[in-house]
């Protein structure tokens, strides 16, 4: 008699599992002593100065001269 062949199993694949993306937190904006809220140093420079007169755009100027050699420190 003849013998039956055997059947092979066939191997189940396993499916991959997505890894989910991390959601950024979005920095929170800090009153400034401007009363600005922003995270720039030039919108907090800014802000003190809109509405000058043309006078004070030298002063403007060195003051944010001033802030960002602090920042830089």
């Amino acid at each position: 008699m003849r013998q039956k062949k055997k059947k092979k199993k066939k191997k189940k694949k396993k499916k991959k599992k997505k890894k989910k993306k991390k959601k950024k937190k979005k920095k929170k904006k800090k009153m400034d002593e401007t009363g600005v809220k922003s995270n720039s140093l030039f919108e907090k420079v800014t802000a003190r100065y809109s509405g000058t007169k043309e006078e004070d755009r030298a002063k403007f100027i060195t003051d944010f001269a001033n802030i960002i050699e602090e920042f830089w420190r």
